[in-house]
């Protein structure tokens, strides 16, 4: 019975060791993956969004500002507008030549007068108190769309100034009363006219819209 009982105890310690092994859980179906918060994220989104609008609106106010200007927009320094003013006011009346005899008829048609007022300016002429002179002018900067009128003596125009000189007839009469030459558009760089004066250029003061200068003509 003894030798029985060792073998038992003899067939125990020669089984294998009990080996303890972690138990992994089955994944539960029902959890979900962690989401990042969408209010972090979307704040975030705004900002880098509102950072690159800022800067495209940065970049383009430069290039606007370093943007080379067109020659219409390029400004006569007070200097010039002053040397201007003095060439124009030391130069007196302009001397215009006179219209031919010959060609009254069809200049006075040209000139678009109103019918009493062309009446009243072939009496003036028929009893030699005004005779009928070239006025030519033309913007002597950059051509950008200035316009003036001028009037005296019954007759007014206005006239769109061209690189290209523009030749008006206007009545000149033997009192000496001046033309009124009123600024009407500004092409964007102050008003800019020039007359011709006995064959010589004579530069007129720069206007804006609605500001006035005197402008006497006398024949030659």
């Amino acid at each position: 019975m003894e030798r029985g009982q060792r073998e038992r105890d003899q067939r125990q310690t020669q089984r294998s060791p009990l080996v303890l092994t972690p138990h992994r859980l089955p994944d539960d179906p029902q959890a979900k993956p962690e989401e990042p918060q969408a209010g972090a994220s979307g704040r975030q989104g705004w900002r880098v969004g509102w950072a690159a609008l800022a800067g495209l609106v940065v970049a383009a106010g430069i290039g606007i500002a370093t943007q080379p200007r067109s020659s219409g927009d390029q400004m006569l320094t007070d200097i010039a507008k002053a040397e201007r003013m003095k060439a124009f006011k030391a130069h007196g009346p302009l001397q215009l030549s006179r219209v031919p005899d010959a060609a009254r008829a069809e200049t006075l048609r040209q000139m678009g007068m109103a019918p009493q007022a062309r009446q009243a300016l072939e009496r003036d002429l028929d009893e030699g108190r005004v005779h009928l002179g070239w006025l030519t002018l033309w913007d002597d900067q950059v051509q950008d769309g200035d316009a003036i009128s001028v009037a005296g003596a019954g007759f007014s125009r206005t006239i769109a100034l061209t690189k290209q000189p523009q030749q008006i007839a206007v009545p000149i009469g033997a009192s000496g009363d001046p033309f009124v030459v009123t600024g009407v558009r500004d092409g964007g760089a102050g008003i800019t006219v020039a007359a011709t004066s006995n064959s010589s250029r004579v530069p007129l003061p720069v206007m804006a819209p609605g500001e006035t200068f005197d402008l006497y003509l006398s024949g030659v």
